[in-house]
């Protein structure tokens, strides 16, 4: 093989694309095999240049063309917000929802004011049917999650107020 120029410059272009496309596991492999059978046929029968350039370019594409798999998505995280916890409003009165279940407490001593339960009519509207222990009447509230810390509500009556998310 040493009495050949072309052969040493087809093997060192041959290791340098071996070399690019060893990045595509057992594409490699094919381009040893389509190299090595290059280089026989090569020896074997004069060959023109562009042929033995074609024939490494079909290769190269060959082994571009590989892939090991695909390749893993990146985790996102696509868990829209939730009511859940403590709100609070203007006033300091804290709501709190756990599990379906609603309550409105005062801060400083602790009293409860209403109770109730809640559902999520969709991943951004939650529906409070509750029952006010001041008053002693029931109704129902649908409430907005406009953002991850605000949620605006509505009474059945008309009424409006925001609760904030506490810490």
């Amino acid at each position: 093989m040493g009495k050949h120029p072309g052969i040493k410059r087809f093997n060192r272009v041959c290791g340098l694309a071996f070399t690019m496309s060893s990045r595509h596991g057992s594409a490699k492999y094919v381009f040893r095999f389509l190299c090595r059978e290059s280089l026989k046929f090569m020896l074997e029968t004069t060959m023109k240049k562009t042929t033995v350039v074609a024939l490494l370019a079909c290769a190269t594409t060959l082994s571009a063309c590989y892939s090991s798999g695909p390749r893993p998505l990146p985790v996102v995280s696509n868990q829209a917000p939730t009511v859940e916890g403590a709100w609070s409003d203007p006033n300091g009165i804290v709501s709190t929802f756990q599990g379906g279940s609603f309550s409105t407490r005062t801060t400083d001593t602790n009293q409860l004011l209403a109770s109730g339960t809640y559902t999520s009519v969709s991943d951004r509207l939650v529906e409070i049917n509750m029952t006010s222990h001041v008053r002693n009447t029931q109704s129902k509230v649908n409430c907005a999650l406009v953002t991850p810390t605000q949620l605006n509500c509505t009474s059945d009556s008309g009424g409006q107020f925001s609760l904030t998310r506490r810490g």
